[in-house]
């Protein structure tokens, strides 16, 4: 299904109108997940328009499913941009609902959303994505939301902002915001897709004029941009003492899970190469230091021991090198045999000198373990303790099924002053559990380390 039949044919009652969100997920896919799970038999279902069409006329006991099942598709696939933060309050399904009631009243009620939409906006939840089309420039609206409870508790809710922009062709996008709050492990998920390369910004300017309302109106053309509109005026009216971001705490989460991958499928080399070569290093660093310096400019101890940190540390690399011969497919395999949840592939770290260094792998299917670069930064990279990115490559098959499996998604943690954020790399659509994977074990590093943290500060 392409956007060119987006639209029903005139000769029917039903007009399909979310042709808009069809750029951001594999639509092929998701009919042909509808038709098996539905078990519909049809070779001229195709399309998800004609989907639609089908379901309004010959199923339309159908149609709640399919409108969760479309949400998920655009709320997971490709809102790669992932802004991570965590909150501390108990909030009750009565209190969403009020909360959600006056965040519509501001963002919804009003000019370019045509009232006819308005008795659909329901604070106990709602899917518009297949009925409104909404192509002002500048206009912003919440068009599906739901939430759900386990035992008459508040679990999660879900929420697609929408902002309409123009991009370079002078066409109507839609520039999207998921949010997902949840309320059992408190923390929250603002997913965006980067279009900023394709949005005219000479013709989403915030002095564009509406041509509904009499007044000025304000474009968001970059990802932070519609973050910070999403964070102000939606999520922070649901959920109240939102915890601060500390850079300072997320960078050394970043190291500490960095130097944890490392240590746990490098450890047993840097012990035999330790255990070898440890005695012979000292003593040619003492026998070529006696031989470039006299007594009175001779290097301390402190100095001599880094040096021989460095060399056994590119003997490392040497050694991998000689060991495993095609290193970054073994290397890989050997992670996953010991049951680690990925491999870092890429770093950028401020030395304890104040000095920056970075390294990265060729591609995401090699540890930066096993690159050279990585084992001549890694006396300084042990120093940092403050990593201002990390990529990580993690195996898709995270619950272990098949240990053969080691196809792997690419993600970079970015720590930055106001903002946590985990970009995901693969061209592909990617699933809410798999998301969820990433982001609880990200979290789990970031929340041990600001316990730490505390302890140190008592």
């Amino acid at each position: 299904m392409e956007m060119g039949d987006a639209i029903s044919d005139i000769t029917t009652s039903y007009f399909f109108r979310g042709e808009k969100f069809l750029e951001y997920f594999n639509t092929k896919e998701f009919v042909k997940t509808v038709k098996d799970n539905f078990k519909i038999v049809n070779e001229d279902i195709a399309e998800v328009s004609k989907l639609y069409r089908y379901i309004f006329e010959e199923k339309p006991h159908l149609k709640k499913e399919v409108d969760e099942l479309f949400f998920e598709q655009v709320l997971y696939s490709n809102l790669k941009n992932v802004y991570v933060n965590t909150f501390d309050e108990e909030v009750s399904t009565e209190t969403l609902e009020q909360r959600m009631r006056q965040v519509l009243k501001e963002v919804n009620m009003k000019n370019p959303i045509p009232p006819q939409y308005y008795p659909s906006m329901k604070e106990s939840g709602f899917n518009l994505m297949e009925e409104m089309y909404i192509t002002e420039t500048g206009a912003k609206f919440i068009v599906a939301y739901d939430y759900k409870e386990t035992n008459n508790k508040l679990t999660t809710c879900r929420i697609l902002f929408v902002e309409s922009i123009r991009d370079k062709n002078n066409k109507a996008r839609y520039f999207l915001a998921g949010i997902d709050i949840n309320f059992k492990e408190k923390f929250y998920l603002i997913m965006i897709r980067n279009i900023a390369d394709s949005i005219d910004k000479s013709n989403n300017q915030s002095n564009t004029t509406s041509n509904i309302q009499e007044e000025k109106i304000e474009v968001d053309t970059t990802t932070l941009q519609l973050y910070n509109r999403v964070q102000k005026n939606v999520v922070s009216k649901i959920v109240r003492n939102i915890e601060e971001i500390k850079p300072c705490v997320d960078r050394k989460a970043l190291y500490y899970l960095c130097e944890k991958l490392d240590t746990a499928l490098l450890g047993d080399i840097r012990k035999t190469v330790n255990s070898k070569i440890r005695k012979h290093v000292e003593q040619n660093i003492d026998s070529t230091f006696s031989e470039l310096f006299n007594q009175d400019i001779m290097p301390g101890p402190d100095e001599k021991k880094e040096l021989a940190d460095n060399m056994e540390s590119l003997l490392v690399a040497s050694y991998i090198k000689a060991f495993y011969g095609d290193r970054s497919k073994k290397i890989a395999a050997k992670a996953k045999d010991l049951g680690l949840p990925g491999y870092s592939t890429k770093f950028t770290f401020k030395g304890n000198r104040a000095n920056k260094g970075s390294t990265q792998s060729s591609n995401s299917k090699e540890p930066v373990s096993a690159t050279d670069m990585f084992h001549s930064l890694y006396i300084s990279f042990k120093g940092s303790m403050n990593l201002e990115n990390l990529g990580i490559s993690w195996f898709e098959d995270f619950n272990q099924t098949n240990k053969k499996n080691i196809h792997v998604v690419q993600t970079v943690a970015y720590s930055q002053a106001n903002q946590f954020r985990v970009v995901f790399k693969p061209r592909k659509d990617l699933n809410k559990e798999l998301i969820y994977h990433v982001i609880r074990q990200l979290n789990e590093q970031r929340r041990h380390q600001a316990k730490q943290e505390q302890r140190r500060n008592i």
